[in-house]
């Protein structure tokens, strides 16, 4: 059975989107964040022979493996900046498409089913996703294929292929993709899968190692910086009970309260005694994934406008998915029994407990991009259009993107030494001590982030 209308329904609001953003940025498109611009500076490096931001220097600045390399092919062509907007609308239908096929095997009728596909769309914050520009929608098709592929071995006791292929590439789109194909493999070791645990293990610990090889072949540490910068700042330094009592947190945000809900019903799965163990395997790969991103994931709040809920998407389309496979059997009953316009207002306010911030950033995201339109992309202009030097920057995205001249990241994306300075607290000098072996002169700041810098540093300008 075939649901057109969450593939127009995301299609149509992309579309939205995109006039929206180009007219509140006077027909310029950019992202809602500064990051992917890293990704596509990387990215442009990379298919000139080199990895890093800088062409005079090796660097790590991405958080993701494959990602640049997947935008490097577009760099070479006019539709560069566009690139992870294509890269993120393309797995975007395809977790569409997954979502309107188990839509169908819960539901009978079309209106039914197109109703629980469009929840999952907006609880998959799909939309705001795309328009990051980042590798989060890769990421949610790539965790929902293992989702629904542990579900076909519910049913047949036969992991298909794509499950394996899955659960090899998820930790090479973002590393705290390892916790999701650790988890797998472990539930491939309990339903005695041996030869495909060792396979699966085999092929993600080659790949993660290999790529920690070809860092350090070049100088660099055997992580991205940016992984190390997380890493660092949620444990403060290596302190772990430090970082944990930070992750707990979470439990007071919105997204922690509703993965603790789905928790609870995950739990409930469990207990049931007329579930095979199969399902209740799958509940627990569920729940251990959940429990995981609760303790180790930021999900304050305050990420609902400067990221976008970006952080939580995977796992709640895990659990949802999961959620509605272990209780397919009560939402037949409901739409069996009751009035399908009643069902869909019960359904409209369940999106909006679970899904409410995706769909505040769906408001927020040609506003979050005129952000970056008036602060970013004017640093930008004056840096290539008019600076021509070596420039400091504590936001590399735009400044380094399209920029043959050096950029230093005073914020350590970039500069690995420069964050391990700022979190060393050293004395302001180190600024002057990594621009100097540059030639940087001038820098652009927020004062927010560096509001002391060393002496001889002069202001001479304010952007407003």
């Amino acid at each position: 059975m075939i649901l057109p209308l969450p593939f127009l329904i995301f299609l149509g609001l992309c579309t939205v989107e995109m006039l929206s953003i180009l007219y509140a940025n006077s027909g310029h498109f950019l992202y809602t964040l500064d990051d992917p611009y890293i990704h596509l500076g990387l990215a442009e490096n990379i298919a000139q022979g080199h990895y890093g931001i800088n062409l005079s220097e090796y660097s790590a600045p991405s958080s993701s493996i494959l990602w640049p390399f997947l935008l490097a092919p577009f760099t070479l062509f006019n539709i560069g900046p566009y690139a992870p907007l294509i890269l993120n609308i393309l797995p975007s239908l395809g977790t569409i498409a997954i979502f309107t096929y188990l839509s169908t095997q819960v539901a009978e009728s079309r209106v039914g089913a197109t109703i629980i596909a469009t929840v999952l769309l907006f609880a998959s914050n799909l939309i705001g996703l795309t328009f990051t520009g980042m590798e989060h929608g890769l990421q949610v098709l790539l965790t929902v294929i293992i989702a629904v592929g542990l579900i076909v071995d519910t049913q047949k006791s036969s992991p298909p292929w794509w499950l394996l292929l899955a659960t090899v590439l998820e930790p090479l789109i973002r590393y705290e993709g390892v916790m999701v194909t650790a988890v797998t493999i472990l539930y491939f070791v309990c339903r005695r899968y041996y030869k495909i645990a060792f396979w699966c293990s085999v092929a993600t610990l080659s790949l993660l190692g290999g790529f920690s090889w070809f860092l350090m072949s070049l100088g660099l540490e055997s992580l991205p910086n940016s992984v190390i910068v997380k890493m660092f700042t949620h444990t403060n330094g290596g302190d772990w009970s430090i970082g944990i009592f930070r992750a707990m947190l979470n439990l007071h945000s919105r997204a922690g309260a509703i993965l603790v809900c789905g928790l609870l019903l995950l739990t409930g799965l469990l207990l049931s005694a007329n579930r095979p163990f199969s399902e209740k395997l799958l509940g627990i790969w569920a729940a251990v994934i959940t429990m995981g991103h609760l303790v180790t994931a930021p999900l304050r709040d305050i990420s609902l406008f400067i990221q976008i809920s970006r952080y939580d998407a995977y796992v709640m389309a895990m659990l949802l998915i999961v959620l509605l496979y272990g209780y397919r059997d009560v939402f037949q009953r409901v739409f069996q029994q009751q009035n399908l316009f009643w069902v869909g207002g019960q359904a409209a306010v369940l999106l909006v407990f679970i899904a409410h911030p995706y769909l505040m950033a769906i408001l927020l995201t040609p506003i979050a991009s005129n952000n970056i339109y008036e602060q970013q992309y004017q640093m930008q202009r004056f840096i290539q259009d008019f600076h021509h030097e070596p420039i400091a920057v504590n936001d590399l995205g735009l400044a380094a993107y399209g920029n043959s001249n050096y950029v230093l990241d005073l914020w350590g994306l970039g500069k690995l030494e420069a964050f391990y300075a700022r979190a060393d607290r050293k004395p302001e000098e180190w600024m002057n001590q990594l621009a100097k072996p540059h030639h940087v002169q001038s820098a652009i700041i927020y004062d927010t982030w560096f509001p002391i810098v060393p002496q001889n540093w002069i202001r001479v300008a304010t952007l407003h």
